[in-house]
């Protein structure tokens, strides 16, 4: 059995640079409900704060995987600058745009039947799915199959 160990980092769009349409739609609620300018300000604030929480106003910025069977790790990181590879103990770090990291991850995700994340199923997984819809990427493992073996069609 071969197990990876993964988490993601995310960020959130830079709110000045999203269109009126979404700032108005992801605000209406916040205009309707209010009673106060400080409230709304707050509440404003709180979605801006809140947009790396979605695949939609947000992207990948980083990906940490760790083999445990190796004892090896990489982690995949955006940044200014070419792509480069650095080696720091087990652990590689590479630099790559957010549609390189995530070919990257799914291409190494074929080689592993098990895998291990905090929250995965509910953040981490369906988060990849769909920056890697956005970009066009299919993913090459079913992660979100059964939490268990025993509901899962490949056991």
């Amino acid at each position: 059995m071969s197990t990876l160990v993964f988490d993601i980092e995310t960020i959130g769009d830079n709110w000045e640079e999203l269109d009126e349409t979404t700032q108005k739609i992801l605000t209406r609620w916040v205009d309707k409900t209010t009673k106060d300018e400080a409230e709304h300000f707050s509440l404003v604030e709180d979605i801006k704060n809140g947009l790396g929480f979605s695949p939609f106003t947000g992207r990948v910025v980083a990906i940490g995987v760790y083999d445990i069977e190796r004892a090896q790790g990489a982690v995949y990181y955006s940044g200014e600058g070419t792509e480069d590879n650095e080696k720091d103990g087990d652990y590689t770090l590479k630099q790559r745009s957010e549609v390189d990291m995530l070919a990257d991850f799914w291409e190494g995700a074929k080689g592993y039947d098990t895998f291990v994340t905090y929250n995965g199923r509910g953040f981490d997984v369906p988060f990849l799915m769909h920056r890697s819809a956005v970009s066009k990427i299919k993913p090459t493992v079913n992660m979100m199959e059964g939490r268990y073996p025993y509901q899962q069609k490949s056991c």
